[in-house]
């Protein structure tokens, strides 16, 4: 299994990295890397409203983003995040 472990589902700053993390079951699995991946929820395509890398998020504009964190057997967790900075 995994699990995106961090709760937080609005993100308030545009271009400020938010560190994700993500848990891999069961404890004692041999490879618990993970790819990361940001989505557009409508389309399932790549989002240009945000960008991750290591599990770091970077809010690009306004709107709502998809998080994916697949383990390499392709067992993954999806998140829905909105951003919208404040003004």
């Amino acid at each position: 299994d995994v699990t995106i472990a961090d709760g937080n589902d609005r993100i308030t700053e545009i271009n400020k990295p938010v560190k994700l993390t993500a848990e891999v079951l069961p404890k004692n699995a041999t490879d618990k890397s993970l790819i990361w991946k940001v989505l557009d929820p409508n389309t399932g395509e790549e989002s240009k409203n945000a960008t991750i890398e290591n599990g770091i998020l970077t809010p690009k504009a306004n709107g709502v983003v998809e998080v994916v964190a697949r383990a390499k057997n392709g067992v993954e967790d999806r998140k829905l995040v909105v951003i919208q900075e404040n003004v």
